[in-house]
């Protein structure tokens, strides 16, 4: 008898831990989730700390802060535009805010540019950045990535950038994606710093479509905009590099760098 109630007693445990199992288990594949470790990196926590001691009074720093808080696409362009043009910045964030304490406004947004910034991807969305936010007319603050900062250095470049006046930013080295090998430079212009521009229908061509499906994209890209039957450069175009220009004999027309961003 005492056997007998000993095996129920265990096989009720037994049923009792499998439930236990199969709830905790449940639990698991609804909520696929763990603590992601500390926000900021080593090297952000040590920019962080020294941007505290040269910020001025009645300002403060805030970080991580998606792109999409600090920009938003102005109104009246068509749902799909607005649509695209608002999923290029809900992903991507800047790595410190510095804002008015008195209402929280952005006074400047500053980035940490470390040896990841030197990849040719991280580039084209750099200069995506830099031209959203210039259009925008919000102050954007570039720092290289340092094992040091002289305090006073860094205490100048962020007044100035509170000021709306930041440092002008340095053309970067280039690293092809997925390579370990040396930088790779961009090209030197005998003539001119410029970089090389071709004409719209020159782009089409590089991209496999035709001129108005390449025009299309631009438009989409916000680059242009159609007035009557006429494209002209909005203020996003001219700052990613677009540019009007004139020919002798088949008048104006526009001109993109050749690695111009585009919407997908």
């Amino acid at each position: 008898m005492d056997m007998f109630m000993l095996l129920a007693a265990l096989l009720i445990a037994a049923i009792f831990f499998l439930v236990f199992l199969i709830a905790t288990s449940a639990r698991s594949s609804s909520y696929p989730y763990e603590a992601a470790g500390p926000l900021l990196t080593a090297a952000e926590r040590f920019f962080y700390s020294t941007l505290e001691q040269v910020i001025p009074s009645g300002y403060v720093v805030t970080f991580k802060v998606r792109i999409g808080d600090v920009l938003k696409v102005r109104k009246g362009l068509e749902k799909k535009q607005a649509l695209i043009m608002r999923g290029k910045i809900q992903q991507k964030h800047f790595d410190f805010v510095v804002c008015r304490k008195d209402d929280m406004s952005v006074a400047c947004c500053i980035e940490l540019n470390d040896a990841s910034h030197k990849r040719a991807d991280r580039a084209k969305r750099d200069a995506f950045v830099r031209a959203a936010c210039q259009a925008a007319n919000v102050t954007l603050l570039e720092v290289k990535n340092s094992r040091s900062y002289v305090v006073d250095d860094l205490r100048s470049q962020v007044l100035a950038a509170i000021a709306g006046k930041p440092a002008p930013v340095p053309a970067p080295e280039l690293t092809p994606v997925g390579t370990m090998g040396k930088p790779v430079y961009p090209p030197k212009m005998d003539s001119t710093p410029e970089p090389c521009k071709i004409s719209t229908s020159k782009m089409a061509k590089k991209h496999g479509c035709s001129t108005d499906e390449f025009m299309q994209k631009l438009v989409d890209s916000m680059y242009v905009e159609k007035i009557g039957d006429e494209y002209q450069l909005t203020e996003f175009g001219v700052n990613v590099g677009g540019e009007e220009k004139a020919h002798p004999r088949f008048g104006k027309f526009l001109a993109w760098p050749e690695d111009l961003p585009l919407s997908s």
